[in-house]
């Protein structure tokens, strides 16, 4: 698990990318010389570290999850709709047992593909898809963010260094600091209340 300090770099950068579609490009350009600047390397080492361990977590749930198709179309997956309930004989995509209408959840990734999972995966597959996709939720809630800004809908933006400071520093790191708590939660679940999750008919 990364410091909060050098989170809050990872959150710039992905705030960047998603506010400037040629900032990535510019890293990549800074790169590819042969005098690159110390901080764009020590940045690139960071961001790799940081997807490095979502997948290490994301591992950790497939390994204890049986083989199945469920979780590449979470990874596949743009958009999900949930509902706290399923039909009636509805099949557990984790455990195969038939499920009643008020032991099972519903998603319906994309728009058309249905899925059904017992209770007891909720959590799980919500940080599963929560790992797949931090990168866009980070640059979807700084958008969120943004819209909410009088200096944004005004057009009052000095450069994209500035409106990302002003998303990281608004109400004392409000903003990076709820996605590590909500990262470091799912890494602490992970560790200690997945191993106990069955995965079978019992």
């Amino acid at each position: 698990m990364q410091n909060f300090e050098v989170f809050i770099k990872v959150c710039e950068f992905f705030i960047k990318c998603e506010l400037d579609p040629k900032y990535i490009h510019q890293i990549d350009d800074q790169i590819e010389k042969s005098q690159s600047k110390k901080d764009i390397l020590v940045l690139v080492k960071r961001v790799k570290s940081f997807h490095n361990m979502r997948k290490i977590l994301c591992q950790k749930i497939l390994n204890k999850l049986p083989v199945n198709n469920v979780v590449s179309q979470l990874v596949k997956a743009r958009g999900l709709h949930q509902y706290n309930n399923c039909p009636n004989g509805a099949k557990c995509s984790i455990s195969g047992v038939q499920l009643k209408h008020d032991s099972g959840i519903l998603i319906i990734l994309d728009g058309n593909i249905l899925i059904t999972f017992h209770n007891r995966y909720k959590i799980v597959l919500y940080h599963f898809w929560t790992l797949a996709h931090f990168p866009e939720e980070i640059g979807l809630k700084a958008n969120k963010w943004l819209k909410n800004q009088t200096f944004w809908n005004a057009g009052e933006i000095n450069s994209t260094e500035h409106c990302t400071q002003k998303i990281i520093h608004y109400n004392e790191q409000q903003f990076p600091k709820s996605l590590y708590v909500k990262l470091k939660a799912i890494s602490e679940y992970i560790d200690t209340k997945l191993p106990n999750i069955p995965t079978t008919k019992n």
